[in-house]
């Protein structure tokens, strides 16, 4: 009988790669509107630090509210936390951000959030299956991975048995190793906010001697996964194989 590690924890099996991209939704979106807020105080003429000071005409200040679409109102408060200075306010609500500020900066935190609460990236998954066996010979198909698994596991050796890219938030892709079965994943992205997978893997075993093809459940899971992120799910046997299920979240 095949044994198949089945999780139902946030945490994978193993990480294999934590990049310096692979970090918190909103220090990417703080480090996107830094680089446009460089961009539209250069449109503007105005130095990048001109941010208001602390002494300003308190009857210049208006009151505006900016609904927000894509970004949530404690992303959206972080980022222009800073152009908000006292007797300045900030409130939030779901869908939009209230802001008591002069005029000149409310027009620079406009634009600012303008260019930030836009659509997210289309998520983009790899699921490879990884062939774990006792040839010592290298993959290049896998070699950026293949170092930290020689020295993470026990096999001498590692190659690529099958894989596929699936794009979105919710998919159903089907992945042959050239074994005895083929493998169906489910997956559901939950990102922009908390980056979450859930994933759900099925082997199809084809029919013999007249028999009914069978459907086995080897994984339900649910990891967190960034962009960047390299993790290991789980593995299974398939005609005296060992494989090892990898996903890498390539975009997002």
């Amino acid at each position: 009988m095949s044994k198949m590690w089945t999780y139902a924890a946030v945490l994978p099996l193993l990480v294999l790669t934590t990049p310096a991209e692979a970090q918190d939704p909103d220090s990417r979106l703080a480090e996107r509107i830094e680089r446009m807020q460089v961009v539209l105080d250069e449109l503007s003429g105005k130095p990048p630090s001109a941010h208001p000071g602390p002494l300003r005409d308190v009857t210049e200040m208006e009151v505006r509210t900016f609904k927000l679409v894509h970004l949530d109102a404690r992303a959206a408060n972080r980022i222009i936390q800073p152009y908000v200075v006292a007797p300045g306010t900030i409130s939030g609500t779901s869908g939009a951000l209230t802001v008591r500020e002069v005029p000149d900066v409310l027009d620079r935190i406009g634009d600012a959030l303008k260019a930030v609460d836009v659509p997210p990236p289309t998520p983009q998954f790899r699921f490879q299956f990884v062939k774990a066996n006792g040839s010592e010979r290298t993959d290049p198909r896998i070699a950026d991975i293949e170092d930290v698994l020689r020295r993470a596991l026990r096999f001498d050796g590692y190659a690529l048995a099958g894989e596929a890219i699936a794009s979105g938030t919710e998919f159903t892709i089907r992945v042959a190793t050239g074994g005895t079965a083929e493998y169906e994943i489910h997956a559901h992205y939950y990102g922009h906010t908390i980056s979450e997978l859930d994933v759900e893997l099925t082997r199809h075993q084809p029919a013999s001697g007249g028999a009914f093809a069978t459907e086995v459940d080897l994984l339900a899971t649910k990891i967190g996964i960034r962009p960047g992120q390299t993790l290991i799910l789980g593995s299974t046997a398939d005609s005296g194989e060992t494989l090892l299920i990898v996903v890498r979240m390539v975009e997002g």
